[in-house]
């Protein structure tokens, strides 16, 4: 997906420091998901759930509510 953006110093001042962090937050949910699948030795079912739902927006709240 490849959008070219408008305003160049929106752009660099609002939206790639958002996306940036947004970024970096979500790899670091998977992260710390790989790593306690490993520490409270979940099944690979629940741990592929988890994963999955981190990428549907508000996925995560309803894991945390069924499966955790």
């Amino acid at each position: 997906l490849l959008i070219k953006p408008n305003n160049m110093d929106l752009y660099k001042t609002l939206l790639f420091p958002i996306g940036m962090g947004h970024g970096i937050l979500f790899i670091a949910y998977l992260i710390l998901a790989t790593m306690l699948k490993f520490e409270l030795d979940w099944s690979w079912k629940k741990y592929a759930i988890i994963a999955i739902a981190s990428v549907l927006p508000f996925g995560t709240f309803y894991i945390e509510k069924k499966y955790l």
